[in-house]
């Protein structure tokens, strides 16, 4: 009997975690989305802009893409991409689960992507 409900288990965790990479891509792949028309030249963007802290630190990223998520707009990082490697947790975090594509970096919002987001 107890070999039995680890098996059930093990399916259980596995259904789940499929469930859960599921729901994350598809999370992930609307952040991207959203960022790339941010970034656009259209007029269609998102409005809300989800800001994390100046340092940059994992749960400040982590907070600005939730809200992102939760608002329909997009998360901005207030350093440049290049700078991510010196944020080592925040860094394999974002490789982890491959959400790099998904925040908006300083570097990434010249002066022209600027003046049309006011």
């Amino acid at each position: 009997m107890g070999l039995i409900k680890m098996v059930l288990a093990t399916l259980t965790c596995a259904r789940t975690a499929r469930a859960l990479a599921t729901t994350t891509d598809a999370l992930l792949a609307g952040l991207a989305q959203r960022k790339a028309a941010f970034l656009g030249p259209g007029d269609d963007a998102a409005r809300t802009v989800a800001v994390g802290n100046r340092a940059g630190d994992l749960d400040s990223i982590a907070s600005a893409l939730a809200v992102a998520h939760l608002t329909s707009g997009v998360a901005l990082a207030q350093f440049a991409r290049r700078d991510l490697a010196l944020r080592r947790d925040a860094s394999a975090a974002l490789d982890f689960v491959s959400a790099g594509d998904a925040l908006v970096f300083a570097d990434d919002v010249s002066p022209a992507v600027a003046a049309r987001r006011r």
